[in-house]
C-alpha cells in the first residue's frame, strides 16, 4: 500500500507495443500491460481483475494484519488485560501505533495540516453488555481511515500567450 504498481519496470519482461484502444481494453479486463511510454518500459496500470488498485489492496490487507497481530501480541504478552477502560485503552493503543505507522508508510492519507485522517473509537465498561463481560467479550473498539491513493494521470491545462 506504500507505493503505487504502475510506471514499474519488470526485469526480463519484453514491452508490448498496444494501439491505445487495446491497452484501454485491458484495462477494462482488470489486466496489466508492460509497455514504453516516454521512452521508459513500465507497467501500465497497477489493477487487480476486480479493478481495484493493487496498493489499495495491500494497504487494507498490511493495516488489518498488523492490528490483528498487535493486538494479539498484545493479550498473549500480558498477564491480564482488565476489562476496565484502563484495558480498553490498551488495545486502543494497539490500534492506534499500527494506524499511525501506516500513515508513515503513505498508506494513510493526511488532512490539510499534514496529520493522518483517522479515528479510532472506544467504548467504555458500562457501555458493554452483561453478557459480553461474563464471556469476557470486548466489542467496543472500531477505527476509520482515509486511503491516500496515488496519481496514475493528470489532466493539466495551459494557455499560450503570444
Amino acid at each position: 500500500g506504500s507505493i503505487t504498481w504502475k510506471f514499474k519496470n519488470l526485469v526480463g519482461v519484453t514491452p508490448q507495443d498496444f494501439k491505445v484502444d487495446t491497452l484501454e481494453n485491458i484495462h477494462k479486463a482488470g489486466a496489466i500491460a508492460f509497455v514504453t511510454k516516454a521512452g521508459r518500459n513500465q507497467t501500465s496500470e497497477g489493477i487487480t481483475a476486480s479493478g481495484e488498485f493493487i496498493d489499495v489492496l495491500h494497504g487494507k490487507d498490511w493495516v488489518k494484519l498488523n492490528i490483528e497481530t498487535s493486538i494479539q501480541t498484545a493479550l498473549s504478552t500480558t498477564d491480564k488485560i482488565p476489562y476496565t477502560n484502563e484495558g480498553f485503552a490498551l488495545l486502543e493503543s494497539q490500534i492506534i501505533n499500527v494506524l499511525e505507522t501506516a500513515f508513515t508508510n503513505g498508506i494513510i492519507a493526511p488532512d490539510e495540516d499534514g496529520q493522518p485522517v483517522y479515528s479510532v473509537q472506544s467504548k467504555g465498561r458500562s457501555e458493554m453488555t452483561d453478557e459480553n463481560r461474563k464471556n469476557r467479550v470486548y466489542d467496543g473498539l472500531s477505527f476509520t481511515f482515509e486511503l491516500a491513493g496515488a496519481v496514475h494521470t493528470a489532466e493539466i491545462t495551459g494557455e499560450i500567450i503570444i
